[in-house]
């Protein structure tokens, strides 16, 4: 299979909200209660702090457009965040040590593109985001470890990850993501230092997709800084997807490596963009709300949590904002659940669009909910368990 055959194979326009106008969102004949796309949102109060700062700044964001970006960040941001990650990881980082990338999956692509050459490798978990398509835009091998639930990552990914590197001595990186998503596990803290011991014996160098590290007890500072790539973004945190800016955290003696790739790959992220989130960050730091977004996703996942004790089937306990529901011991298939689910206008994601698309494997059966962007939590999981107990 060539490059071009692999990316087409390989697209995830699929797994993100379709190009639709406000209409949509509003007409509740579409999608009544939305329990299933990833984006974080709907938060009055949230909206009114962004109202603000946009307000506030935007007409000297825009006579600042005139300049290029560059790769080498904004000092200012770049300085907050640093701040905030050496406070929570007691790792000593530099504002240099930042580098603002085009939101975090372009990120990872350029770490994979970075450290893995046409005939080298990465490994991660499945089920998963789509994080195929990165490798498959990096033109990179990928390996999985098929991992479905809390229980068993901690068990045995591990032993594992070391059969798998000591198969395939090209692997370079290993990604990993906590809380998960879908699955929703978040490593123990002695599977986080075997994980750590593994890499390192094996040279692999880790990604570590912090999207959700707010929203679970925070693994990063299990790990070895010098052997850790960090990356994050405005999309959950700071409920801003649209901004479009992720940024990585990397070791300095890795940044000679890092940062005249990407200079050479594009000249940076959108500066009102990063002038936006400069703002974002600092007025949020001056309101003791940098934690906000995820303290309202986390009371919305109690609500999710409460009403799902009344399902007929057991669900798992999960950490962040999503929770999976698995038929795999009742009759049901999972996309016939959906799609019964999806004509009583409620959204939920099938299991299916958390497998690369070429992927030959067993598929675990469920959906997976989100409570990102949906305020009426409590209503929507009402009815979602009262159509699936009726299935049952």
């Amino acid at each position: 299979m060539n490059f071009l055959e692999r990316n087409i194979k390989a697209d995830v326009t699929r797994f993100f909200q379709p190009l639709i106008d406000e209409a949509y969102f509003e007409d509740k004949t579409i999608i009544e209660y939305d329990l299933g796309i990833g984006n974080v949102g709907n938060i009055p109060e949230f909206d009114e702090i962004i109202k603000e700062i946009v307000e506030e700044s935007f007409p000297k964001l825009l006579i600042r457009c005139h300049k290029y970006p560059g790769t080498q960040g904004y000092l200012p941001l770049n300085e907050l965040l640093a701040d905030i990650y050496q406070k929570k990881s007691g790792f000593s980082i530099k504002p240099e040590d930042i580098i603002l990338t085009i939101g975090g999956s372009d990120a990872i692509t350029e770490l994979i593109q970075i450290y893995c050459s046409h005939d080298e490798g990465i490994v991660y978990a499945l089920p998963s985001f789509p994080y195929w398509g990165m490798t498959a835009k990096a033109n990179a091998k990928e390996y999985y470890i098929v991992i479905t639930s809390q229980k068993e990552f901690n068990e045995s990914f591990p032993s594992k990850l070391e059969e798998t590197l000591t198969i395939n001595p090209n692997i370079r990186l290993l990604l990993i993501n906590f809380p998960n998503n879908p699955v929703g596990y978040n490593g123990a803290e002695q599977t986080c230092k075997e994980i750590n011991e593994i890499c390192a014996k094996h040279k692999v160098k880790i990604l570590f997709d912090d999207i959700y590290g707010g929203l679970a007890e925070w693994r990063i500072k299990l790990f070895d800084p010098k052997n850790l790539f960090i990356i994050d973004s405005f999309s959950k945190r700071f409920a801003m997807p649209g901004l479009r800016l992720g940024f990585i955290i990397a070791p300095t003696n890795e940044m000679k490596n890092i940062r005249p790739f990407i200079a050479n790959q594009y000249v940076g992220p959108s500066l009102i963009s990063i002038l936006v989130g400069y703002e974002i960050v600092k007025r949020l730091a001056e309101k003791d709300k940098l934690d906000f977004v995820f303290k309202k996703i986390k009371l919305r996942k109690e609500t999710l949590n409460n009403e799902l004790k009344k399902l007929k089937i057991k669900t798992e306990e999960t950490f962040g904002m999503y929770v999976i529901i698995d038929f795999t011991d009742t009759d049901l298939n999972a996309r016939d659940v959906y799609n019964k689910l999806l004509k009583e206008k409620i959204r939920t994601v099938p299991y299916d669009l958390f497998y690369p698309p070429f992927y030959k494997g067993t598929k675990r059966n469920f959906i997976r909910l989100s409570v990102g962007m949906e305020p009426n939590v409590k209503q929507g999981s009402q009815k979602l368990v009262k159509i699936i107990n009726e299935l049952l």
